[in-house]
């Protein structure tokens, strides 16, 4: 009777452990699911990630457009200059970026406006890395340097102020004078050598320069890049909307580039 009792008693501890843990179909229908999970849950972390991206950009170009506008305030409604020469077009190095002439250049005249370090603190090439860090309000977080970038005497800005607001033979202008701000763009997301056109005609020069228009416009974000404008707002557009066969379209309808709206960017 007892060795009985003693074998039920086995038995029963056998079933318990038994359904206790999982079957191999079951454990399938586990990872199965876990798998369908993941595939509807990443793809929106992703965009949740992406779009955080694109918002701390969005806050760096209205933190220079703000900027700015302080500096005008401070210097007779006169804006910082766009780069080392006045025309805007020349290769910034960096032994230019920290040269006495680029004082007044608006990636060292702004940070000294809010107290933050210059470009120019960033020359030596002991500190240079800290230039490219993704938190540098110098540049936008999806931006994709070139793999040498911290080697190479050339300046990167992934953010870049308008090359087409200072017109030459002037090196700096009065920000009264832009006639419509809040279609007027003040700094944009400025591609750099390794990121893809938007627009197959863009030029392939110039690129990664602290002074862009249309032509170096490049879109990080979900296929929209961000325009930080005058009266100090950001849009995030698409890259038809600001370029149209390498250049900005004209008549400038939405988007302006000038101070005056009836002149062609583009030249």
């Amino acid at each position: 009777m007892t060795r009985t009792l003693n074998r039920q008693s086995s038995i029963g501890q056998n079933l318990t452990l038994r359904r206790a843990g999982f079957t191999l179909i079951e454990l399938m229908v586990v990872i199965v699911i876990v798998g369908i999970l993941a595939s509807l849950l990443l793809p929106a972390l992703a965009r949740a990630k992406s779009s955080a991206r694109r918002i701390v950009c969005a806050n760096h170009l209205r933190q220079w457009a703000l900027a700015q506008t302080l500096y005008a305030q401070d210097n007779e409604d006169t804006i910082a200059r766009e780069s080392f020469e006045p025309n805007g077009v020349t290769i910034n190095l960096w032994a230019q970026v920290r040269h006495a002439l680029a004082d007044d250049v608006w990636y060292n005249a702004l940070p000294r406006q809010t107290g933050m370090p210059e470009a120019a603190d960033f020359a030596p090439s002991s500190v240079r890395p800290d230039f490219y860090a993704r938190n540098q309000l110098f540049h936008c977080p999806d931006a994709r340097f070139p793999r040498r970038a911290v080697e190479d005497p050339i300046a990167y800005f992934s953010l870049a102020m308008n090359s087409k607001l200072i017109l030459l033979p002037h090196s700096t202008m009065k920000l009264s004078s832009i006639q419509q701000p809040a279609s007027t763009v003040f700094f944009l997301d400025n591609r750099l050598p390794d990121e893809p056109k938007v627009d197959p005609d863009q030029t392939p020069l110039q690129l990664g320069q602290p002074s862009a228009y249309a032509n170096r416009f490049v879109v990080r974000h979900q296929r929209r890049g961000n325009l930080a404008f005058v009266d100090l707002h950001v849009e995030a557009k698409l890259g038809p909307e600001i370029v149209q066969r390498g250049l900005a379209p004209y008549p400038q309808i939405p988007v302006i580039w000038t101070a005056d709206p009836k002149v062609n960017p583009n030249y």
